[in-house]
């Protein structure tokens, strides 16, 4: 009985507020391609405060966040505060909307056409729009440098290949 009782106090007594420390900001604008009515694809946004800019003509880096995309081309994704990378991918090809790049997609904002990137500073409740992106350039596929190749299997503790996941590898200088 006394412990029924101590578990019913503690399910009643105030919880300290914490909504400061969750508060995010909204990234908005929208994309633009001419003659296009309906669009298909994904906003992305990458931890800007790391250093490495997404470029996905040299490697992978995988979203801090992603959204898909508005028919309209617009978007808008909520983050918590700090820098991001922003960038975007038209989808001209087959497939799923969410993901990266594939052949024949076009690529907005980071890098841009010009191999300019946008980083976004949001702060605590802010709304940033950075308007209609409009430079844009068609992925080829990914350049790789040097050559080199990493292959290998997945495999669980009773040496079994192990399927349904996803393997990054990264180099890093």
């Amino acid at each position: 009985m006394f412990r029924r009782f101590i578990l019913i106090v503690l399910l009643f007594l105030p919880i300290p507020s914490v909504a400061g420390e969750f508060s995010t900001g909204t990234i908005q604008g929208r994309v633009e391609v001419p003659e296009m009515e309906i669009y298909r694809g994904v906003v992305s946004v990458w931890d800007g405060s790391e250093g490495r800019v997404p470029d996905p003509r040299r490697y992978v880096i995988i979203p801090f966040s992603a959204a898909p995309l508005l028919p309209s081309g617009g978007f808008q994704i909520e983050v918590p505060p700090g820098s991001y990378y922003l960038g975007a991918v038209v989808r001209q090809s087959p497939g799923p909307a969410m993901g990266p790049p594939r052949e024949g997609d076009l690529v907005f904002m980071t890098p841009d056409r010009l191999d300019q990137v946008l980083l976004v500073d949001v702060g605590p409740g802010e709304k940033v729009d950075v308007g209609v992106r409009k430079l844009s350039w068609p992925y080829l596929g990914m350049t790789v440098e040097g050559g080199m190749v990493i292959t290998g299997r997945v495999l669980d503790a009773q040496k079994k290949p192990v399927s349904g996941l996803l393997v990054f590898g990264f180099g890093d200088p």
